[in-house]
């Protein structure tokens, strides 16, 4: 009888993981429809942020603040002012660097975005990547944050990328107010973003360098 007993409760139990599991497989993927709902869209999104990085060999840490504009499938503008001041620019073919403070520009191959360990740096992947392609290329996963929907990403390949896990905050309405990008236990860099919203169409042209310098190409 003992062992009976023994045996449904254990069944029980796993019931109830299997239930826990199912139901936090659920509300991750309706957190993955509202964010794909709100991003994938013909308008450009618009938003403010500040980042703090840790870096080893640096004694303090880089601030910094700035606007990043983007829009699937691939095009971002990014602003960054404070300890470095940068332009950057991604249509889909090449990404382009722009140093204010060293008046030069970098050219990349858009195919070298993770692969390159700088560009990895400037550009978290979630910005340009579709829910589906997040899916193929990480593990999503719902951390046990009260009154948060916090997801954390982790790459299946690690070669192809230069992080550990990228952990970020999903609001009501699919804006993302905080991040955190982990590359290993003494690196990492943490963004707060605020004034989410949808600007109209936006050219492509907006999304390139325009500028007069010429470009050095990186391989």
């Amino acid at each position: 009888m003992k062992v009976q007993l023994t045996k449904l409760c254990f069944l029980y139990f796993l019931l109830l993981v299997g239930i826990g599991i199912s139901g936090q497989d659920e509300k991750l993927d309706k957190i993955l429809d509202k964010m794909e709902k709100r991003y994938q869209t013909t308008q450009a999104i618009f938003c403010r942020y500040k980042q703090t990085e840790k870096i080893s060999q640096l004694t303090e840490d880089i601030l910094v603040e700035g606007k990043l504009y983007f829009r699937k499938p691939h095009f971002i503008m990014m602003e960054m002012r404070g300890d470095e001041n940068l332009n950057l620019y991604v249509n889909g073919e090449n990404i382009w660097i722009e140093d204010l403070d060293l008046d030069e520009v970098e050219i990349f191959d858009f195919q070298q975005m993770n692969k390159n360990r700088r560009l990895a740096r400037l550009l978290p992947p979630m910005f340009l990547q579709s829910v589906q392609e997040l899916k193929e290329w990480f593990h999503i996963s719902l951390l046990p944050i009260r009154g948060k929907d916090r997801l954390e990403l982790r790459p299946k390949s690690q070669e192809e990328f230069h992080f550990e896990s990228i952990r970020f905050d999903v609001g009501r309405w699919g804006k993302v107010p905080w991040m955190k990008v982990t590359y290993d236990e003494k690196n990492f860099k943490e963004i707060l973003f605020r004034d989410w919203q949808k600007i109209p169409v936006t050219s492509k042209y907006f999304f390139q360098y325009r500028g007069k310098a010429k470009p050095k190409k990186r391989p």
